[in-house]
C-alpha cells in the first residue's frame, strides 16, 4: 500500500490504532526520505530464535537491499512473504523492518525505533560506505581487542551512537523533551543496553558528534585484524575491497 503523504510503501502494516499511525507519519517527516523506492514493513512477528548474529534477532533494522540484498538464513516466515513479494522488491532500493515488538509497544519506544532506522536510511543515502563500515563493525564487534560488551554495543559503533541521537531528538520534538529525558534516563538504570544509554546521556544532545571520524578512528584501530576478514569473506564483504579504501570514501 501506498501512502501519497509519506512516500513509503507499507507491508504487513498492522497499525490499527490512529495514533500510532500519526506518529509514524510524523516521526517520517522528520527524515530526509527520497520521493520512492522505500518499503516500511511491520512484521507481525519477532523471530527471537534466529541465529545469534541474525539481523532477524533484533528489533529492527535497516538495508540496502539494492546494494546489498539480504543475505544469510532468514526465518520461515520472512522467506515466505519475499518470495510472494519478490518481483515488487525488485523496484526498491531501501527496506525498513520493524519486528512486533518494537511497534506494538509504547509511543516513545516506537517512535525510538522507527526514528533509529530511518536515520540509517538517511546517511545510507549519503553515503552507503558509511553503512558497509557500521556493518562490518556490528558483525566482529567481539574481535579479539574490540570485544564491544553488548550493553555498550549501541554507542561504541559510531553509526549507532549516531542513530541513538537521532532517536532522541525526535522523540524530544514529538513528545517533549521531559518524556524524552525521563526514558533516557530509565535506561541508563535498567536494561539490555543500560552501557550504551549512560554513554548517551553522557554525550547529550547539545554536543556535536561526528559520525565520519568516529568510525574512521575506529576502523584504523583495528585495520591490519579487519583487512584480514575482509579478505577472508569476499562475498559477503562484496562491497569493500580493503580498509584503506573504505576510509578513503568516507573522507570524500
Amino acid at each position: 500500500m501506498n501512502d501519497s503523504q509519506t512516500n513509503f510503501d507499507y507491508l504487513d502494516v498492522l497499525l490499527d490504532e490512529e495514533k500510532k499511525k500519526e506518529l509514524r507519519d510524523k516521526t517520517c517527516s522528520a527524515f530526509a526520505i527520497p520521493s520512492h523506492g522505500v518499503v516500511l514493513f511491520f512484521d507481525v512477528n519477532n523471530y527471537p530464535k534466529s541465529p545469534e548474529n541474525s539481523i532477524w534477532r533484533s528489533k529492527a533494522f535497516y538495508k540496502n537491499i539494492k546494494k546489498d540484498g539480504l543475505l544469510g538464513q532468514k526465518p520461515p516466515q520472512i522467506n515466505n512473504i519475499i518470495n510472494e513479494i519478490a518481483n515488487i522488491l525488485q523496484n526498491y532500493s531501501h527496506l525498513i523492518w520493524i519486528s512486533r515488538r518494537a511497534w506494538d509497544t509504547s509511543d516513545i519506544e516506537f517512535v525510538w525505533y522507527l526514528s533509529h532506522e530511518l536515520q540509517h536510511l538517511t546517511r545510507d543515502r549519503v553515503n552507503h560506505k558509511l553503512t558497509s563500515a557500521g556493518e562490518l563493525l556490528q558483525r566482529n564487534r567481539n574481535l579479539p581487542g574490540m570485544n564491544i560488551d553488548e550493553s555498550a554495543l549501541q554507542t561504541t559503533i559510531p553509526t549507532e551512537m549516531d542513530a541513538y541521537l537521532a532517536s532522541w531528538r525526535t522523540v524530544q520534538r514529538l513528545l517533549g523533551k521531559e518524556k524524552a529525558n525521563k526514558y533516557i534516563l530509565q535506561n541508563t538504570q535498567n536494561g539490555e543496553l543500560k552501557a550504551s544509554f549512560q554513554t548517551l546521556q553522557n554525550h547529550g544532545l547539545e554536543q556535536e558528534y561526528d559520525v565520519y571520524s568516529e568510525t574512521i578512528n575506529i576502523l584504523q584501530k583495528h585495520q591490519s585484524k579487519l583487512d584480514e576478514i575482509i579478505k577472508d569473506n569476499k562475498v559477503l564483504y562484496r562491497n569493500i575491497s580493503s580498509i584503506d579504501s573504505l576510509i578513503s570514501n568516507l573522507k570524500s
